[in-house]
């Protein structure tokens, strides 16, 4: 895409794991510790690896600024695209 003229393309995907809102601190930083715990481990990070995917375990307010900085860049787009929801 950057050359064919798109100088400051990015395109990445990414997986996360998401709580319901209201879910009580004590229930996400459980579920934090425990899945940085699995991804710590040799044979998932060497499958993760192999699927082309990099773990970062980052922590949920990381993830909530990825999310609150994308979601306009992906409706700005979509409405520039004229794609339409149903």
């Amino acid at each position: 895409m950057i050359e064919s003229g798109y100088p400051n393309f990015v395109s990445d995907t990414f997986n996360a794991l998401f709580a319901p809102t209201g879910t009580p601190p004590e229930i996400i930083a459980a579920l934090v510790k425990e899945s940085r715990a699995a991804f710590t481990k040799p044979e998932a990070r060497e499958q993760a690896r192999k699927a082309g995917f990099e773990i970062v375990a980052g922590a949920p307010e990381q993830l909530a600024a990825r999310v609150a900085a994308e979601v306009p860049a992906v409706r700005d787009l979509v409405a520039k695209a004229g794609i339409k929801t149903e």
